[in-house]
């Protein structure tokens, strides 16, 4: 496994900062050209505003909450110390939204490419359902497949209570150190 620091995440936030607000500027300066704007459908125009808007509100919370909390693992100054697997979590959750951002202006880049025409819907395919009369089994296979998802059902509440007191080990390890 590769060791990682808070500076790595500190330098994944500003690549990402900084390809954002690229993305931002650039799309900003689409909506103020003349010539562009009235070409531009109005819906299209709320979506290219949304995403800005978004991006800046990630930007702006998010991305400042993290910072915070790297210079809290760097400086271990905080009540409450923050690790670099605290950093990992944060960031994968928050990179779900960065990664939204992304396929937001993605979507518009798509609309522009297509003279700001909506994008034709892919086909879906269906199935046929075949056989609607057939029957889904006795009562004694229902029975046993019930039997089956109890007992996956307890094999995962046995797990989750394992995970839930090996964390509170760890807590209780970190607090006493």
């Amino acid at each position: 496994m590769v060791s990682v620091s808070a500076s790595h995440y500190r330098d994944l936030l500003n690549q990402e900062c900084t390809a954002i607000t690229g993305l931002c500027d650039n799309w900003q300066s689409v909506l103020k050209d003349s010539d562009s704007c009235s070409a531009i459908p109005d819906d299209v125009c709320g979506k290219i505003q949304i995403a800005i808007g978004q991006a800046h509100l990630l930007m702006r919370k998010k991305f400042e909450q993290f910072r915070g909390l790297i210079s809290a693992c760097e400086t271990n100054s905080s009540e409450r110390p923050v690790t670099v697997q605290d950093l990992q979590g944060y960031w994968e959750v928050m990179y779900i939204q960065v990664e939204d951002i992304y396929s937001k202006f993605e979507e518009v880049k798509k609309l522009k490419q297509n003279n700001w025409e909506p994008l034709p819907s892919p086909e879906i395919k269906r199935q046929p359902l075949g056989n609607l009369n057939k029957s889904c089994g006795n009562a004694a296979s229902r029975r046993k497949s019930v039997g089956v998802t109890k007992d996956f059902t307890a094999q995962a509440k046995e797990r989750l209570a394992q995970a839930k007191a090996l964390a509170r080990k760890r807590m209780e390890e970190q607090c006493c150190q």
